[in-house]
């Protein structure tokens, strides 16, 4: 079992700037949380080729999350009757109620010394209760924003109740496992003057081969087609206050995503000459697709999620190789990524390309007697083709120090500077962190003392790219 409890306050300020004006928003979000998680497994072998096992998990959270959003200019007016006022101040309340179940049994059965059998038999429920509550914050008193179709409040039910086969075959160095799995998927959506029912029926299929071709070298290929449903706060149907330019509107119709998925990667690691080499290529597709129409006015935005027959397909590619030096360790990585989507923006599809690539080299030191150190260099790029063709670079120089001195006591500390570029601009902005640690052996506490933002960096910008333009 475990628990966790936080409370979460923070404050930011915003300045936006068009052709018609500048503004300075002030927000303000806290969020009072509780989770809990339960697992419990169980374990029998019936005889020499018969085992099964038992398992349920538990995952309860309770989530009251508020923000707050003020300018002395009105702001979200076409989509929000604002009363007028000195400082115009709105406030979104959400209570999230969530409980996941996961139970399944499974049958192992070793019909041969290269051929074994498994079923299983599970059920997943996911029990959310959410309420949301939209207000104008006037001097003395608020006003509520229902009447303008904002606050929801939603009982959302979905059951997934399944029974899989998957047969494995082990043949030489080659390890094969073919499922399926005959799911039914039951959502139901209770909401202000809405109900909706689902009711759909799915074979998934499976497929897993893995060669080793000796124990620390390793190919690896899956493939599944899968089916999800989105969380509840996307069948939400009434208007939510996003942030300060933005309106969002869940959909209760929402149906199932569908979608391929493979993978192929490769491992090799050699302990004895201190090296390893990682790489993996994975594509994805849906055929059907889930996402936000948006609507551009001004500085505004509204978004509405729907589903589209438009495709969406994504590959991405990875490697990485580290090899050691007696006490030295030097490491190359490289990252690659194409997505392929269609965008609705003011009710017109724009076919769209989002692609990113980066590049990373490391060097980390491995000496006790003397502080360890950690240096690393990353260059990225990102192109995003639409409506508008946007390019974007970053560098990022990393630097960081472990040390353990005395009996119990470690020093750490970390230095980042960042440069990102686009079109004719650099932003640039750096930070340190560092942190002094105490911890008794074999004792359960551990003392810190940690200080964040040495440079007093007060504004970091960020670079990036909205689906939309």
């Amino acid at each position: 079992i475990q628990t966790s409890l936080s409370n979460n306050n923070r404050n930011n300020s915003i300045q936006t700037q068009n052709n018609l004006r500048e503004t300075l928003f002030e927000t303000h979000s806290k969020a009072d949380n509780f989770a809990i998680a339960q697992l419990f497994e169980y374990q029998k072998t019936f005889n020499k080729k018969h085992k099964g096992s038992f398992a349920f998990n538990h995952n309860y959270s309770n989530e009251k999350p508020t923000y707050q959003w003020g300018a002395d200019q009105p702001f979200l007016g076409e989509y929000i009757p604002l009363q007028a006022a000195d400082f115009y101040l709105l406030q979104q309340v959400d209570k999230v109620q969530n409980n996941q179940i996961q139970t399944s049994f499974k049958h192992f059965w070793i019909a041969g010394k290269r051929h074994h059998i498994y079923t299983t038999l599970g059920l997943n429920a996911n029990l959310t209760k959410l309420h949301s509550a939209s207000n104008q914050l006037l001097e003395n008193t608020s006003q509520s924003l229902f009447d303008a179709g904002f606050g929801n409040d939603l009982d959302y039910k979905l059951f997934n109740s399944y029974l899989g086969l998957e047969y494995k075959l082990l043949y030489k160095k080659l390890t094969t496992t073919f499922g399926l799995q005959l799911n039914n998927y039951n959502l139901h959506n209770k909401q202000i003057a809405d109900n909706k029912t689902f009711n759909k029926w799915f074979l998934e299929p499976t497929v897993t081969a893995v060669y080793d071709f000796n124990k620390s070298e390793s190919l690896n290929f899956n493939y599944n087609l899968s089916n999800d449903f989105l969380d509840a706060n996307s069948y939400a149907n009434r208007y939510q206050i996003y942030s300060f330019n933005s309106i969002y509107q869940g959909n209760a119709l929402l149906q199932s995503l569908r979608y391929h998925s493979l993978n192929l990667r490769y491992s090799k690691f050699n302990l004895y000459q201190g090296s390893s080499i990682w790489a993996s290529i994975n594509y994805n597709k849906q055929n059907n697709t889930i996402r936000n129409q948006v609507e551009v006015s001004n500085t505004d935005l509204f978004y509405q999620t729907v589903m589209t027959n438009n495709p969406d397909e994504r590959v991405s590619m990875y490697g990485s190789f580290s090899q050691r030096v007696k006490k030295w360790e030097f490491g190359l990585n490289g990252n690659l990524s194409f997505n392929k989507y269609v965008q609705n923006t003011n009710n017109i599809d724009i076919p769209t390309q989002n692609n990113n690539q980066s590049i990373g080299l490391s060097v980390k030191t491995f000496y006790k007697e003397i502080p360890t150190f950690r240096i690393g260099y990353n260059k990225s790029f990102s192109q995003l083709k639409s409506s508008y063709d946007n390019k974007s670079t970053a560098d990022n120089l990393s630097f960081g120090v472990d040390y353990k001195f005395l009996k119990g006591f470690v020093f750490k500390g970390d230095y980042n500077y960042n440069i990102s570029k686009y079109n004719t601009s650099n932003i640039k902005y750096e930070q340190a962190n560092v942190s002094l640690e105490y911890k008794k052996e074999n004792s359960p506490w551990l003392f810190m003392i940690q200080g964040n933002n040495l440079f007093n960096t007060g504004l970091i910008n960020n670079i990036s790219f909205s689906n939309f333009q």
